[in-house]
Order: C-alpha cells, then structure tokens, then sequence
C-alpha cells in the first residue's frame, strides 16, 4: 500500500473508531445501513438519527479521507481495470 493511502486508511480507521467511542448512544440508535454508511463517510438517511454526525468537522475530514482514497484507488487501479476487463 501506498504511503499516502495507508495514512489515509489509518486515518479514516481511527475518525471511525472517534465516532464510536463518543456517540456510544447515538450509534445505537442507528440501523446498521445507517451506521455502516458513516463509517464508510457517505451521509445516513435523512431521517436516521445519525445525520447530526454529518455536521462535525472530524466526520466530514474523515468522509473526504475516504473520498480522496477511492478517487486515488480509480485513477491508479480501477479504470485501467476496466479498461482491461473490455478487452478480454
């Protein structure tokens, strides 16, 4: 892995585990789509009671992280991949 992607990986590991550890309750309340779509850094339902979570500065550090992560993993890997996949 790449150095820049591994600290990007650590760091959204850790805004995760941040989430968690500070909205014990919050995180409880959540569906399992719900929570599983913060910690992947996409926004929750409107209406689940974890949307709150989307306003914190950490949350949206940790969903850019993410976001820059994937753009990289496309640029470098998938659409050669993809590229690839047409030929064959």
């Amino acid at each position: 892995m790449h150095t820049p992607l591994r600290f990007v990986a650590l760091a959204a590991l850790f805004a995760s585990f941040l989430i968690c550890a500070v909205l014990p309750g919050t995180a409880a309340d959540g569906s399992a789509d719900d929570i599983a779509r913060i910690l992947a850094g996409i926004e929750p339902r409107v209406d689940s009671p974890l949307a709150g979570l989307t306003l914190d500065s950490d949350w949206r550090l940790h969903a850019s992280s993410l976001d820059a992560a994937w753009k990289s993993l496309e640029a470098r890997q998938l659409s050669k991949i993809r590229v690839w996949s047409r030929r064959t």
